[in-house]
């Protein structure tokens, strides 16, 4: 224990200034270490603040082309539906003009007949006095119903096929392309 007491009063000094030279030396490093810690944690931060900016704009942008194809695409079904109500409109139209017609076919065939029963000076009664006339005109009544239900339902369905060929056209040929960075 003498020795290193003899050692540290002999060399007190060097070793004071070894110590603070070593002491200073790792100050330095942990300052240096510092500055370019804050120096790259500067440049992660600028370009997660570009990232954020990139995303949002590009979601913006997907945003604005995405409410523009909605757009197009309510327009369409709007005119659809107009289309569906002109459609509904002459379909009655035709529906109340085939009764007409139906109505004026049966009082010509009520006619017909009441001058054949003042005719003939016989009365007919039941199915079996039915002749070909009622028969016919029956049968046409029915081709007549059943043309205008399938007429009808072939429109809906041809308006139908349009209104979605025209959504997929607009969304298809739009000319809103995303940004590319």
């Amino acid at each position: 224990m003498i020795a290193a007491a003899a050692f540290v009063k002999a060399y007190w000094r060097p070793l004071v200034a070894l110590l603070l030279v070593a002491a200073g030396s790792l100050m330095l490093l942990r300052i240096g270490y510092g500055v370019a810690d804050r120096s790259w944690q500067e440049k992660w931060d600028q370009r997660d603040k570009s990232d954020a900016d990139s995303k949002l704009a590009f979601t913006q942008e997907q945003r604005r082309i995405e409410l523009s194809r909605q757009a197009e695409i309510d327009n369409i079904q709007r005119e659809a539906n107009e289309e569906n109500r002109k459609a509904d409109a002459q379909r009655l139209a035709a529906e109340r003009a085939a009764d007409r017609l139906q109505s004026g076919i049966q009082n010509a065939i009520a006619q017909l007949q009441q001058r054949r029963g003042s005719d003939t000076g016989t009365a007919t009664s039941g199915k079996a006095g039915r002749n070909p006339g009622d028969l016919l005109a029956q049968l046409y009544r029915e081709i007549d119903s059943t043309a205008g239900e399938l007429a009808a339902e072939a429109d809906r369905r041809g308006r139908v096929a349009l209104t979605c060929e025209r959504a997929y056209d607009a969304i298809r040929n739009s000319p809103l392309k995303p940004v590319r960075k």
